[in-house]
């Protein structure tokens, strides 16, 4: 792109000032700028000197959009009459076929987003922490972003004065980080050591951890937790307006430690995993956990219970995802083994997740997605697990039949 990006730069001396032409090689040029500005190269090699792009344009002169000129002025140290979420939002979602326009205000928003971005340095310890907490919460929420958050608050552990509360923090984050990663679908020789060198790290008798956080711990340490996830749940009265650090914490760590310790209720995960997929950021990997563990308890089940019919369409789920995505859904569990076991009762499929069954066990299906999208009125409401779950395997269908 930046070969492209310095050749248009290079023709804007043969372009008529006020022209269209010229106007889109200084926007050519400005986003080359702010490329290499973001790469932060300093061996010299770069196509372009940022400086003297800002230097060379004349925004005076020349018509630039809205979006170029905040990258431009980002760029000349000026503050941006717009930020990068104002810049978006015209554009938001977008559209399938975008005009030059539109192209235009997503590249360049998506650069000043990232240009403007704050570094986990800008941040105490416990901001990063209260941050991923707040993520844990939302009501989508980003996993990646979590776990980000988590990690950047757990490395400062060695940088804080122990006995402080920013080491506290730092211990919290630690535990959470190793949570979340002993829940990963696919565990490696990686992930272990990862989990064992935060575990070994953390001191519990020289750390004043929180009851939740350390019911974590000690879960991962291979003891027994002094409270159960409902215990600390009582603890927290919902839904909460400006909940507190405690109060957060109190929450994610319950909700970890119910993870952890399969006591979810097995139609709460199948729940929470379609609503995980359906989410506007999609949080496939932490559905997966949950539908793995909804499939491996349906043997605990009668075939004529609600929890038997939620782990069978959890398992078809699970399946799907042991196709397209086996980088996450590990080898432990052979999806052939999966669908002969839901064989004897397919007919008692609901028509999406049969659909889905069917193309799986290479028959063709009853049901083509779009049939089944037909079927679900959208924007559909996480509380309405019927047309959830019509709407997720209608979806994971499409995926297939790419």
């Amino acid at each position: 792109m930046t070969d492209t990006l310095a050749t248009a730069w290079e023709r804007r001396a043969d372009c008529d000032p006020g022209t269209d032409a010229h106007a889109a090689a200084t926007a050519a040029g400005i986003l080359l700028a702010a490329t290499v500005a973001d790469a932060d190269d300093t061996d010299g090699d770069t196509p372009v000197d940022p400086d003297a792009v800002v230097r060379a344009v004349d925004p005076a002169a020349v018509d630039l959009s809205d979006p170029v000129r905040a990258v431009y002025d980002h760029l000349a140290g000026e503050e941006p009459a717009h930020a990068a979420d104002e810049l978006r939002e015209p554009i938001d979602p977008l559209p399938e076929n975008p005009d030059l326009t539109q192209l235009e205000t997503a590249v360049f928003a998506d650069m000043l987003a990232t240009l403007t971005a704050e570094g986990p340095e800008d941040h105490t310890v416990t901001e990063l922490y209260r941050q991923a907490l707040l993520e844990s919460v939302a009501e989508e929420t980003d996993g990646d972003e979590l776990v980000w958050h988590l990690q950047q608050a757990w490395e400062r552990c060695e940088e804080v004065e122990q006995g402080t509360d920013d080491h506290t923090v730092a211990a919290a984050a630690g535990v959470g980080l190793a949570a979340h990663l002993e829940l990963l679908p696919k565990q490696t020789d990686e992930v272990t050591e990862q989990i064992d060198s935060i575990l070994s790290a953390i001191d519990p008798s020289a750390v004043d951890l929180s009851d939740p956080v350390r019911a974590v711990y000690d879960h991962l340490a291979g003891e027994k937790p002094a409270y159960t996830a409902d215990e600390l749940r009582d603890r927290v009265n919902r839904p909460f307006e400006n909940p507190d650090l405690p109060q957060l914490e109190t929450v994610m760590f319950a909700e970890l430690l119910s993870l952890l310790r399969g006591e979810y209720a097995l139609k709460d995960q199948y729940h929470d995993a379609l609503v995980f997929v359906n989410s506007e950021r999609a949080d496939t990997e932490t559905a997966i956990v949950l539908l793995e563990q909804a499939w491996t308890q349906r043997e605990h089940y009668e075939p004529d219970t609600d929890e038997f019919a939620a782990a069978t369409a959890a398992g078809v789920a699970f399946a799907t995802y042991l196709e397209l995505l086996p980088e996450q859904t590990g080898d432990e569990i052979d999806q052939q083994t999966v669908l002969s076991a839901i064989d004897p009762v397919a007919t008692d499929l609901s028509d999406a997740v049969r659909a889905v069954y069917d193309h799986l066990a290479g028959e063709d299906p009853e049901h083509t997605a779009a049939e089944l999208h037909d079927r679900v009125d959208t924007p559909v409401a996480d509380e309405n697990l019927p047309q959830l779950e019509t709407l997720v395997f209608a979806r994971l269908l499409d995926t297939l039949d790419d």
